[in-house]
């Protein structure tokens, strides 16, 4: 589309096609693609937790998490030591803390709040702020304090329908607004349009693109996708329970 600034190659739009670019530090097609490499790794960490019967211990494990990232972060910076860029990304060394502010909450909504889970959503807000500055450690306290309260349901006054439908379309935007917006900007512009309608219409068409995608490719695919599992998981049962005791 002739992105100025923005451009790949056909061979790096390939690689991009797998999600692990990251990986071999290739551009993403997207800039914002950076996080599927991020999210990938959390996958695999906890399909290996979930393999090795690990998920009881949770808890312990979120806890030597935030440790190593705070640790990593602190040697890096005063013994001028780092762990090879890979590996930092495969140990998600500078955003395992969020993931685990993540499994806390979930924690705390399916067992109950603890004051250790309390503690390790403040440890998860400290890291934050160490790793990436005051500010960000202010975002990080309100988000999850935001998601705590929503969590809870104490916040059921927000689900009114507007948000409900960008809540549900949210990924999908995130994924999808960015350098097509520049690219229907860029085209709107080009023919003269003044700066708010044009703002007004790309925004309008990033909403539906993203919808088109949520509700046309990724909820039809999940459908297809859970109901395979439930019945790899029905031949499972069936096949344990015609096995000899």
């Amino acid at each position: 589309a002739g992105l100025p600034g923005r451009e790949i190659t056909f061979s790096q739009a390939l690689l991009n096609l797998s999600m692990l670019q990251e990986f071999f530090f290739v551009p993403s097609v997207d800039s914002v693609y950076w996080t599927l490499a991020v999210e990938l790794c959390f996958y695999a960490i906890m399909f290996v937790l979930y393999q090795a019967r690990l998920l009881a211990r949770i808890d312990a494990i979120c806890c030597g998490w935030v440790v190593f990232v705070i640790v990593n972060q602190a040697v890096g910076q005063y013994l001028d030591v780092q762990l090879p860029g890979r590996l930092q990304l495969i140990l998600l060394s500078h955003y395992a803390h969020l993931f685990v502010a993540g499994i806390m909450l979930y924690q705390a909504k399916r067992h109950g709040m603890t004051v250790f889970r309390g503690a390790m959503l403040a440890c998860c807000v400290v890291a934050q702020w160490y790793l990436a500055g005051p500010t960000a450690g202010i975002y990080a306290g309100v988000a999850l304090g935001c998601l705590l309260a929503a969590s809870q349901g104490r916040l059921q006054g927000l689900a009114i329908k507007p948000l409900v439908f960008f809540g549900t379309i949210s990924y999908s935007l995130y994924l999808l607004h960015q350098n097509i917006g520049y690219i229907v900007l860029r085209s709107w512009y080009a023919h003269g349009l003044s700066p708010v309608p044009g703002i007004i219409i790309t925004v309008l068409i990033a909403i539906g693109l993203a919808s088109s995608v949520t509700f046309f490719v990724e909820r039809p695919a999940m459908k297809i996708f859970r109901r395979q599992y439930r019945r790899f998981q029905e031949r499972n049962h069936l096949r344990r329970a015609e096995m000899p005791s």
